[in-house]
């Protein structure tokens, strides 16, 4: 599975650096997207001891971004799960699945702020 957890989504985890260790275990590759600046999501990873796989910014979009990802990506899978607040649905290209962030944390044991 690719996963992608959006920037909003992610600011919202009670402990990010956990629920992206959790992810990895089980994972193929894992995203962090937004709209954002690179460099926004950059400080996010290092303050939360984030390691990611890809993340969008420097003129590339969400929806851009992911829809970059398809069978020649190193990035590919066969599933591709989106996770995000409920007006960020709309991020998710063809071929991704989105997942509200309430739905995914309930299903991973990931606790919500």
């Amino acid at each position: 599975m690719t996963l992608a957890l959006t920037y909003e989504a992610a600011k919202r985890l009670a402990n990010p650096a956990y629920v992206f260790a959790d992810a990895a275990e089980w994972a193929d590759w894992l995203g962090l997207v937004g709209e954002v600046p690179a460099h926004v999501i950059n400080r996010f990873q290092r303050e939360h001891t984030i390691d990611v796989d890809f993340f969008s910014g420097s003129g590339t979009g969400p929806t851009e971004r992911l829809a970059e990802i398809d069978r020649h990506s190193m990035f590919y899978a066969e599933r591709f799960v989106l996770v995000g607040v409920p007006e960020e649905a709309g991020w998710a290209p063809d071929g991704w699945e989105f997942l509200p962030l309430e739905d995914a944390a309930e299903k991973a044991e990931w606790q919500v702020e």
